[in-house]
């Protein structure tokens, strides 16, 4: 089995000292692998394509090529999670880095793309913001959660017209009264904030791949 994650920082795990919630989830994979497949015969090969700074505009121009590169010798299924539109939201000078248009279009392209080598398809949703601290006078771009929620709809909205699972974080954080003390600046989570995506989105992943790890 193959399972790519792409991504942005969150998705690369800024800033988790275990990594990030999709490394702590390759962490289950690879635990898993270690105590039940043979060598040489079994293969669980996990990739971390998180870019920090990426937007839908951007993984829709690589995901494609870095794709079929991770993939090109092997036989076995491929399954891509994917998590993008913190930083298409994030606004500077009063406009969204990418429009929430634009961001529909790039998100039914980037699935196309994918749909076409892989087996599985996740979208993982988007992740609350700390207003107070990303909307001060010391920060060039400026979040709202009122419009992560509107990227995250699109998101939302998209995955369901194109058959593929979405896996809802906003809701769940945004209602903790502790989420933003997990904010490492007020947009990246930090370990504990990584946890609790990882506990909110783990099971939903892996129940989709096939292998049923042993619950967390």
């Amino acid at each position: 089995m193959n399972l790519l994650f792409f991504g942005d920082s969150i998705v690369q795990g800024l800033w988790d000292e275990s990594g990030g919630w999709p490394d702590r989830i390759k962490q289950d994979i690879y635990r898993e692998h270690l105590e039940n497949s043979a060598p040489f015969l079994d293969y669980n090969m996990v990739y971390l394509r998180g870019v920090p700074g990426d937007t839908s505009e951007d993984l829709k121009q690589r995901i494609g090529s870095e794709l079929e590169d991770a993939t090109d010798h092997s036989g076995s299924e491929v399954n891509v999670v994917f998590s993008v539109g913190i930083n298409d939201c994030g606004k500077t000078s009063g406009e969204s880095e990418v429009s929430i248009e634009n961001y529909r279009e790039n998100l039914e392209e980037i699935i196309d793309r994918v749909s076409k080598r892989a087996d599985t398809v996740i979208a993982v949703g988007l992740t609350p913001v700390d207003e107070e601290r990303l909307n001060s006078e010391e920060t060039a771009d400026h979040y709202t959660n009122s419009e992560v929620r509107k990227y995250n709809e699109v998101l939302r909205e998209v995955c369901e017209e194109k058959d593929v699972k979405f896996v809802p974080v906003f809701e769940e954080l945004v209602q903790d009264e502790e989420w933003t003390k997990n904010l490492f600046d007020g947009l990246h989570p930090d370990s504990e904030g990584h946890k609790k995506i990882y506990e909110l989105v783990r099971d939903d992943i892996v129940d989709s791949l096939g292998p049923q790890l042993s619950k967390k």
